[in-house]
This record gives C-alpha cells, structure tokens and sequence, in this order.
C-alpha cells in the first residue's frame, strides 16, 4: 500500500490536528496514539499541554511509545524552543463569581474616573497591562523522516503551558501556530477509527466547495458501547435553528477549512465551557455542516454524555440545578447567543436573515427563563436581576422585530 508524502517543512500539510490536554496523561496518550496509527499521514500534529501538573509527555509510556513510532531519536523531542505569546482574556458578561464585588467596584470605577480625569492616559495604559499578559510556552517538535519502512513520520509538535489557560486559549494557539490547509481538532479523552482523516480527506476532495464537515461517532461508557440520544446523533444542512438548542458538533469528529477561521473567528477564551457552542453558532448561521455519515470518532464517558434513557430526567434536572463551581451549561449559552447578537467577536459576520436573528432572540428568551428559576430557588439576586432585565429587553426587541 502506498502512502501519501508526508508533509514537509517546504510544504503545507493537508490537515493539523490539535489536541489539547490537562492532567489527562493516560487518556492523551491514547488519543494520541489514534492519530499516529492513521492511514493517511499528510498531516501534522500539535499537541497542547495546558499547564498539566502531569506532562503526559514526562511518562515511561509516552516515550516508548514515540520510540516507537520516530525512532531513538524522536523520543527526545528535537528543537527546544521558547515564545512569547500575548494572551488577552476578559470576564464573561454573565459571570455571577463575586458579584456584589464587581458592582461596587463599578461604582468606584466611575466616582474615580470622574475625579482623576486629567490621568486618563496614565489609567488607560495601567489597565491595557493588565489586560494584556505575556506568557511563555516551550515548543518541542519532530521532523519529519523517512523510516525503514519507508513509511514517513508526520510533523509533531508539542507546546507546554506553565499555567492552565482553559482549552479555547489552547486551541486557538494550536490554530495559530498550524500549517495544515485544514483542522481536525480531538479532545484528549477521544479517539479515531485509523481511516478516519483518509475518508473525510477523499470527502473534501469530492466537495471541494465545502467549509466545515463533521462523522457520526462511538460512545463508550464504562468499557460499554452505549447508544447516545437521538438529539446527538449528527445531521448535516443549515443547522443554525438546531446548534441555538444545544451542541450539535462534536469537536472531535469535526474538520474545519483554516479560511473559516478568519471569516467567523476563533474559539472564545471568555467562555470557561460552551467555547464551542459559541464557534458552532457563528458557523452554523452562514455555512451548511457536511456529513461523513459513518462513526470514525470514539467518545468516552464524560459527565455532559446522556444516553437515550437519562436524557429525559437530566433536562428536568436541569431546569431547577445551579452548580456554585460552575453555572448549569445555559448560563454560557446565554452569553454565547448575546456575543452573537452583538457581534462582540469583532469579525465582520455577513447579516442574519430575518428569521435567524428572530430564532435566537427566542432561544435566548428560553435559556433566560431556564436559569432564572434555578437562581430564585437558590437566592441568586443579582443574577435574577441581570436575566430579568434580559428578558424584558430581548421581549421588546422581538416586538420590534417585524416576522
């Protein structure tokens, strides 16, 4: 069997996977592993180590494991060396942490503004370094060679964070620093089927129109391959009513052309969860999501996975459960829909059609009130004040809103 050349430092790989990873050691290493053993080896794999208290790369296994696979010589990471990278994050809109402390805080705010105006550009350049914080990660990478085989090892790269930074801001400086035409992006507790980038490689040839494209997938929980509910087995078309719901694209079965990335954004590190709901929406408005109707992506056991039988009780759980660590999953919907009304991203999206704009306003009514009760039960006030107000103004928009 022949093949395909692997991708050079003079060539452009055909696709960069991307996985990110936090104290995931054993997990990594077989998502990992998934990727090496493709078929198709035109690639290039970076692997994003985000502040872990466990380098998985530090492991016994993991280095026989690249022995293995490049040789003596690959297990020791060739080419140390170190990047600045400026990192700016700001606060969910929606964060409920602390927030009678940010509302006083708001209040000085502008009491000290008022006062100390003729300092404003001092003030200004204070808050910008705040805003603004270097950080420094080490690259590590294999080159590609030529094995005995004759089989050619893809380009791996791996970056090592000193601190967690949440996986938005490591898939996107995976993003940044990729070469490949396209990214297929894997979580580090999945796995592939081996012929999976081959298959959704001849797929894109076939429809070379096509911007993003996603496959059906295994769930396996407790070592027993479960069937997951009906709402997550994956379609294709415009899906943009269907994503205002729920999460309808699993990251790691998803392909994504590099060209979308720069017309609809990034991941949004502002969101600690629901980063890609958030992504799925502003794609999901304008392009159409291809389907690879076959399951070449494995999905293990994670807390936000409901089998057909615990779907029904999980939403009715929902609808009165506030977590104090972190909000129930609309709570970030929300803010995810709000930034996409406002286009607060700072890309320039084409226009929503009428009837788009009018179907997340109603989804954003419907979260709102969702949250609201779980905030009342457990006193949340200011909450309860912020999504009250929300729903009053989205109300009134709606009215304005011809259909």
């Amino acid at each position: 069997m022949q093949h395909p050349a692997a991708p050079s430092h003079h060539r452009q790989p055909f696709f960069s996977v991307i996985i990110p990873t936090y104290n995931r050691p054993a997990s990594t290493l077989r998502a990992v592993s998934s990727v090496l053993a493709q078929t198709y080896k035109d690639f290039e794999l970076i692997i994003i180590d985000d502040g872990s208290q466990v380098p998985f790369y530090n492991t016994q296994a993991f280095t026989r494991s690249f022995t293995q696979v490049a040789g003596p010589q690959g297990a020791g990471l060739l080419g140390f060396k170190r990047i600045s990278y400026f990192y700016r994050k700001r606060p969910c809109d929606l964060e409920i942490d602390n927030e009678w402390k940010s509302s006083v805080l708001s209040v000085l705010s502008y009491v000290l503004t008022f006062f100390l105006a003729p300092l404003a550009p001092l003030l200004a350049i204070n808050q910008w370094s705040k805003r603004y914080t270097e950080r420094e990660y080490v690259r590590k990478s294999i080159v590609p060679k030529k094995t005995l085989a004759g089989v050619y090892t893809p380009c791996i790269k791996l970056v090592t964070y000193k601190t967690n930074h949440g996986v938005a801001a490591a898939r996107n400086l995976g993003i940044a620093i990729s070469k490949g035409k396209w990214i297929a992006l894997l979580d580090s507790d999945d796995t592939w089927n081996e012929r999976k980038l081959a298959k959704q490689a001849a797929y894109i040839k076939k429809y070379r129109h096509l911007k993003i494209m996603q496959t059906q997938e295994h769930w396996v929980r407790k070592g027993v391959y479960v069937n997951p509910a009906k709402r997550h087995i994956k379609k294709q078309g415009y899906l943009f009513r269907e994503c205002l719901t729920a999460c309808l694209i699993t990251p790691s079965s998803v392909v994504i052309s590099r060209d979308l990335f720069t017309r609809v954004g990034y991941f949004n590190e502002r969101l600690p969860v629901c980063e890609d709901y958030d992504l799925w929406l502003r794609i999901s408005a304008h392009y159409p999501i291809y389907l690879l109707n076959e399951p070449l992506a494995t999905r293990y056991q994670q807390s936000d996975m409901q089998s057909e039988e615990e779907e029904e009780e999980e939403e009715k759980e929902q609808a009165s459960q506030l977590s104090l660590t972190y909000p129930v999953m609309d709570i970030y919907r929300i803010a995810a829909i709000k930034d996409f009304l406002s286009y607060k991203s700072g890309h320039k999206h084409p226009r929503l059609a009428r009837v788009q704009y009018r179907w997340a306003n109603e989804m954003l009514i419907e979260k709102c009130k969702i949250v609201l009760l779980g905030a009342e039960k457990r006193n949340r006030y200011v909450l309860s004040w912020k999504l009250k107000r929300l729903i009053r103004n989205t109300t009134s928009v709606l009215l304005e809103t011809p259909k």
